[in-house]
């Protein structure tokens, strides 16, 4: 049985951030399975970012059946803007965010990744720094 993960990495004293990644399987006829990773900075313990990858798919039937797949982000940040694109293969999903300063003081453009791959009973959830 997969668990549900929660760990908080601290950057600095001020910088923390909080990774989770689940994995959820329904009892339908497919065996549905949703496998979810996300990571969200938070900067004085109030969330400003979260980056996400999302994964739905089935694991009993005739395949290949549809596997539908989303990236998110959610900004609260005024000092940047966030865009992002995303795609699904098969069983996994990626996409590029890339953080543009809105202030100078906010300081260089920022890219970053966003990956997930999940099989029937695991997954794999990253986010890495592109430039």
């Amino acid at each position: 049985m997969i668990r549900n993960v929660t760990t908080n990495d601290h950057y600095n004293k001020n910088v923390t951030f909080v990774t989770k990644a689940s994995f959820k399987t329904t009892q339908d006829k497919a065996r549905t399975t949703t496998a979810t990773f996300s990571v969200t900075e938070k900067i004085f313990n109030i969330p400003v970012t979260t980056e996400g990858a999302t994964l739905v798919y089935p694991t009993l039937g005739k395949l290949p059946v549809a596997t539908t797949a989303s990236t998110d982000v959610f900004n609260i940040n005024a000092a940047i803007r966030v865009d992002s694109t995303n795609g699904v293969k098969g069983n996994d999903t990626s996409g590029d965010i890339t953080a543009l300063p809105q202030v100078k003081s906010f300081g260089k453009k920022a890219v970053k990744r966003v990956t997930l791959h999940a099989t029937k009973a695991a997954f794999i959830g990253q986010l890495v720094n592109q430039k």
